[in-house]
């Protein structure tokens, strides 16, 4: 007997030192809005009072924790959250509170070029541009500008210099000048490193180092008669071997997924195409009638493509200009439409009665929020990944006005790009400059 109560004993006092603990619960947030670095209150039950013991997240983002009780932590708003719902979790349970609403704190600045248009290289504010089309950065937070008939760079030093191109209208590949572009469009980096350029008759590929090369599509030819493999006309329409076959007409953009197949918008041709590993070119999506019809692959119809992005599940999204809209395409090729009536205008909201006006450009945050250049409205809008559009920058009149981001003014803006920093810079065409946007 003695013994079977030492054995209880000690059985009772193991299951009474490891306890299973209760699962955390959020009752209360406050206050549930505000931008980065706000200090909020989360009151609950079941938290850890150390403050390692805790994972705070907003929308996904991690939080750092100031103090921790088991009934309340005092965390800090981590920057660029957005909306979405505040989660703790302590060991392997999670508590889900209610949506916090993050208020950015936006700043527009002139990031590069001076007043008028020309060729300037030296200091980025000093130095001069002609037209900036498109923009990318690289790993390191060097931007890449496509300017009329040349790739600029500008360095982490934030120093201008010409990477490709010698200023003339041409299709060459070559080497830094000794390189031409006809018109140089949408730029994006590629898994390996090296600059996607869309250029007026397909895809270029640009290495850091300043060396040009074509990717797909067949340089300007004056042949008469229909486009075929053997008589091909610049700027048609035709699927088959990248450097042989292949034609495009105006691409606006082009970008890659993790395995290197490049994904193009073919603004003119009213389509969706891929250039895939083994150098072949595809349809994938849009049938050349202009038109807003969702549905599978060559059933759908396009408005006119410009931007194009594609997300880590290999989703491609693309800014359907003319119908005012953002069409999504998942991986079977399904198109439908993502953001936006078809009506034009400049409305904030859920994304399927958020309005837009002749949206450009687009490009996604690690946290799969999408960014519009929404050019007609002179803005830059923001599509959350809980599908809630906002106006980042940018009032709706064309001008040139650094500040704040709901003051600030655009005009023409053709692109956006990331720095590794988090730092957004849009293209301002007929400003002649590349702007940067600050989100806190």
């Amino acid at each position: 007997m003695v013994l079977f109560m030492e054995e209880c004993g000690k059985n009772g006092s193991n299951q009474m030192s490891n306890p299973v603990p209760n699962p955390p619960t959020i009752s209360a947030i406050s206050p549930t809005s505000g931008p980065y670095s706000t200090l909020i209150t989360l009151t609950g039950t079941g938290f850890n009072s150390s403050i390692t013991g805790d994972s705070v997240k907003f929308n996904g983002v991690n939080a750092v924790i100031q103090q921790a009780s088991p009934t309340q932590l005092q965390v800090l708003v981590p920057k660029g959250a957005g909306t979405g719902p505040v989660t703790v979790k302590v060991g392997n349970q999670t508590a889900t509170g209610t949506v916090f609403t993050y208020t950015f704190t936006i700043t527009v600045s002139t990031f590069a070029g001076s007043n008028g248009i020309g060729l300037v290289d030296g200091p980025a504010l000093s130095a001069s541009f002609s037209l900036p089309y498109g923009l990318t950065s690289d790993a390191k937070g060097n931007i890449y500008v496509s300017d009329t008939h040349n790739i600029r760079v500008i360095s982490t030093s934030v120093i201008v210099s010409n990477l490709a191109g010698n200023g003339i209208s041409g299709y060459v590949d070559g080497t830094n000048t000794g390189a031409e572009f006809y018109f140089p469009s949408g730029l994006s980096t590629d898994p390996k490193g090296n600059i996607l350029v869309a250029d007026q008759y397909g895809v270029r590929k640009l290495t850091t180092s300043g060396v040009v090369t074509t990717l797909a599509g067949i340089p300007y030819v004056f042949n008469a008669g229909p486009a075929t493999p053997t008589n091909p006309i610049n700027l048609g329409f035709f699927d088959g071997p990248a450097l042989t076959q292949a034609e495009f007409y105006s691409p606006a953009s082009a970008v890659s997924d993790a395995q290197g197949n490049i994904y193009v918008a073919d603004t003119y041709n009213l389509r969706i195409r891929k250039i895939s590993m083994d150098g072949n070119v595809t349809t994938i999506a849009g049938n050349g009638s202009p038109g807003h019809i969702d549905g599978s692959g060559n059933t759908s119809e396009f408005g006119m493509p410009t931007g194009i992005a594609i997300d880590g599940l290999g989703n491609l999204f693309v800014a359907d200009e003319t119908n005012n809209c953002i069409r999504k395409i998942s991986p079977s090729g399904q198109v439908t439409t993502y953001a936006g009536t078809g009506v034009s205008g400049l409305k904030d909201g859920p994304a399927n009665s958020a309005q837009f006006y002749n949206p450009f450009a687009l490009m996604l945050d690690a946290q799969s929020n999408i960014y519009v250049v929404d050019r007609g409205n002179a803005c830059i809008r923001m599509i959350a990944n809980n599908g809630m559009v906002s106006t980042l920058a940018g009032n709706g009149t064309q001008g040139y006005i650094d500040g704040p981001g709901n003051m600030a003014e655009f005009y023409a803006i053709n692109s956006i790009a990331e720095d590794p920093n988090g730092n957004f810079y849009v293209a301002d065409s007929f400003n002649h400059r590349i702007r940067k946007i600050t989100l806190q």
